[in-house]
């Protein structure tokens, strides 16, 4: 059933909890899998093209990405719009209004992260939440740096600097600093249950380089 709208945004009507409750209508609108995994990348990482937003779900096929799209234009949160050559998804004004609850279930889901669960993608996307929110707190860095983070057997390189903090997708094959520790540990620094300093201290993380610097890049975690 076509969405009713009401104040600029779609009111889903299929599968309907039908409560008149604000909390129910936003389940109605966006309890669907894969919608609000959706809308994080496109308010983390802006405009994308179909295959971009394939690339980081892999249980996401592309006739189901094509339904959620289609919904959520219809929704009025995404729109499809001719960029760079190629067409690109993003999120609407109306959209926008998505980022308190992508924070939101971040923090709560943050406690709930395990070894398990703890997938490639995830260890990228806490870094790239880490620049995006810190925003003055960038400039504790103390100096531009390349940077490599093992995490298990998973590597994540980095540029750091005053007022910067980025994910690179090209490894620096000989980068200042080097981080390695244990998926555990890395659980522990991104819920802030422990210190860089306390994962050295019991081996559980091994640093070669500027012990501040890479203080300094944890703590933003």
């Amino acid at each position: 059933m076509k969405p009713q709208r009401e104040g600029g945004l779609a009111v889903a009507m299929a599968r309907s909890y039908d409560q008149l409750c604000p909390v129910a209508l936003s389940l109605d609108m966006l309890g669907d899998r894969w919608t609000v995994p959706l809308l994080r990348d496109l308010l983390w990482h802006g405009p994308q093209r179909f295959n971009e937003m394939l690339e980081p779900n892999p249980g996401l096929s592309p006739a189901l990405l094509s339904q959620r799209l289609a919904r959520l234009i219809d929704e009025g949160l995404v729109e499809r719009i001719e960029a760079g050559g190629g067409a690109h998804y993003r999120l609407t004004s109306p959209g926008r209004r998505v980022e308190p609850l992508i924070a939101a279930l971040y923090d709560f889901g943050t406690p709930l992260l395990t070894e398990a669960s703890l997938s490639d993608g995830m260890i990228a996307y806490i870094f790239r939440r880490a620049a995006r929110d810190n925003g003055h707190r960038l400039w504790d860095i103390p100096r531009a740096a390349k940077l490599s983070l093992v995490v298990g057997d998973t590597r994540v390189d980095l540029e750091a600097g005053p007022g910067m903090l980025r994910v690179v997708a090209e490894p620096d094959h000989d980068p200042a600093l080097r981080m390695r520790m244990s998926r555990a540990a890395f659980i522990e620094l991104a819920t802030g249950r422990r210190s860089l300093a306390a994962a050295i201290e019991d081996a559980t993380a091994q640093v070669e380089g500027d012990r501040d610097l890479a203080e300094a890049i944890m703590a933003l975690l």
